[in-house]
């Protein structure tokens, strides 16, 4: 637990260290990459799967919530790493990351992006990106980005990831009562990966989407087509980290409406199908947590 709620509008500090000579554990195949990153968030979620992605290595993560806050800190810190979300509030990575190369052309700066097409990848290089990483995005591919752009400092040492048991009579539980609305081993896995942060998750996941799922109505009778594109693309993201495929799916569809001629019905359509489905996702989370 970082003791932090990385949800507030200003930045927020938090420190992911391992305990090393505790533990003893070297890791063989990656050397250790330590430094400060700098995590440009704004979807709660999304900033815990990244720290508790990164909760084994010697890192100081702090998180901004929108790319002005972004550039803002950037003036006041000197970073190793930034990891910038795209698609945010107040300013978007793509300008935030144009500002910053204005003044540092040296800061390694990772797009973390939704869309896998070559045309937004190469839209992130073409604003001063280095590299980009996909989401949902795994240790694996974090590590990989990582290791490629962080100063090498000295062999990395991780702690030993404990094994997460769950009983099968669980599972089978959750999974009677619902049937393919979350991916249960994707939950699991993540549950494993995130250790001591997992335990935020899934409230900070609920609360979030409650607070989405109530708003969307609202922004289709007041027009806000903007603000329903960005909820959409929140619910999207945010799901497909804890397994909720199909919500995922059916927010994605959302999202790219917003970006259409789309007749009043169909929205109201696609917002209840995504309420609807929300409300089993929920029921299984609570459960399972």
């Amino acid at each position: 637990d970082t003791g932090n709620d990385t949800g507030g509008g200003t930045g927020s500090t938090l420190t992911a260290l391992n305990d090393a000579e505790k533990h003893g554990k070297t890791k063989p195949d990656i050397e250790n990459i330590k430094g400060n990153i700098l995590l440009v968030e704004d979807v709660l979620v999304n900033q815990k799967v990244a720290i508790g992605l990164m909760s084994g290595f010697n890192l100081n993560i702090e998180v901004a919530n929108n790319g002005l806050k972004a550039v803002q800190m950037h003036e006041e810190k000197n970073y190793d790493l930034i990891l910038m979300d795209c698609q945010m509030p107040v300013m978007d990575g793509f300008d935030a990351t144009r500002i910053i190369r204005k003044t540092n052309t040296d800061i390694s700066i990772i797009a973390v992006t939704a869309n896998a097409l070559s045309t937004d990848q190469s839209k992130c290089l073409e604003s001063g990106m280095n590299d980009y990483l996909c989401k949902p995005y795994n240790r694996k591919q974090l590590t990989s980005i990582l290791h490629k752009w962080l100063p090498i400092k000295k062999p990395i040492t991780e702690q030993p990831q404990a094994l997460v048991s769950v009983s099968n009579d669980k599972k089978n539980t959750l999974e009677k009562h619902n049937p393919s609305h979350v991916n249960y081993n994707k939950l699991h896995e993540m549950k494993a990966l995130m250790g001591d942060v997992f335990p935020q998750l899934i409230p900070a996941y609920i609360e979030q989407s409650d607070d989405i799922t109530s708003s969307m109505l609202n922004n289709l009778k007041e027009s806000d087509l903007k603000t329903l594109e960005r909820h959409a693309h929140s619910m999207k993201s945010s799901s497909d980290n804890l397994g909720a495929e199909i919500l995922s799916f059916l927010s994605s569809d959302l999202e790219e409406m917003t970006k259409k001629n789309t007749e009043i019905e169909i929205f109201q359509n696609k917002i209840h199908a995504i309420t609807e489905e929300y409300k089993k996702v929920k029921i299984y989370l609570l459960e399972y947590n």
